[in-house]
């Protein structure tokens, strides 16, 4: 595989002569595997905790191999711009060119993940130990709210049956009035029944020394039945419409067509 454009080809892209990149070309060495930064692996327990320095590199365009990278990109570009493909051994040197392309970015992604692995561990790092900080109390928060809007909707079932026994009393005195009115009979005033049920006190609103406390409504939804959503509101899943389409299968709705793709493949050994 080649490691770094030949010299003499990049001379050729700067003269604009399109005489193809070849497969010659001298091999550099071997991209060296990303080390692991000190503290990778530290275990979740945080008893004992020992805080872990990783030394980071950032900034990557002030770095000179990745400005390389940058550089040969640029130079291919601008090749890649003038050269015009009319015969066979255009599209022969074009196929060079694509193989050599394909080389640059493996190792760009290469560089790339070179500099990110180091800063991924660590936030991961991070990350997993400032959930376990941070657990108890997202679990006492939640503990919490849950108590609050539990008491309101017991609260308001309260309500709920305090003014339907307030609606059966009003009923049971209008068929009172009605059958005096009828008979003519006297009746003594009905005494008022003392209602048996507690004064609701929902805490809709809560003042108290370190803050306050407000509940209000929120608009949220469920699913209840999906083939009456509209389809604006619908999303393809087309990583499963693209395994059917290239295992051979059609779906209705959905127009299956071929089209050129190029697949560019380096010699083993080149």
């Amino acid at each position: 595989m080649q490691d770094k454009v030949p010299d003499d080809l990049v001379e050729r892209w700067i003269d604009g002569r399109p005489d193809g990149l070849g497969p010659e070309g001298e091999s550099g060495p071997e991209p060296t595997e990303p080390q692991e930064p000190d503290g990778a692996g530290a275990p979740q327990d945080l008893t004992p905790y020992e805080p872990g320095t990783v030394i980071i590199k950032v900034k990557p365009g002030l770095d000179s191999t990745v400005m390389k990278l940058h550089e040969e990109g640029t130079k291919l570009l601008s090749y890649a711009t003038r050269f015009q493909i009319q015969s066979p051994d255009d599209v022969k040197r074009a196929t060079n060119d694509l193989v050599a392309l394909k080389d640059l970015r493996q190792r760009i992604t290469t560089t790339r993940k070179e500099w990110l692995d180091p800063i991924n561990q660590a936030h991961s790092q991070v990350n997993d130990a400032f959930k376990l900080i941070a657990g108890p109390v997202d679990q006492a928060d939640e503990v919490l709210r849950g108590k609050v809007l539990k008491y309101n909707q017991e609260q308001q079932e309260l309500e709920r049956q305090r003014k339907e026994a307030e609606e059966l009393r009003r009923r049971a005195a209008e068929l009172e009035s009605g059958i005096t009115q009828e008979t003519g009979e006297l009746f003594d005033e009905p005494t008022p029944l003392p209602s048996t049920l507690p004064t609701p006190q929902p805490a809709k609103k809560a003042y108290a020394e370190m803050g306050s406390l407000n509940t209000r409504k929120d608009r949220v939804w469920e699913l209840v039945d999906f083939s009456k959503v509209p389809d604006d509101y619908k999303m393809l899943d087309t990583t499963k419409i693209g395994k059917v389409v290239r295992a051979g299968g059609t779906i209705e709705g959905i127009r299956v067509f071929e089209k050129d793709t190029l697949t560019v493949h380096s010699k083993k050994g080149a």
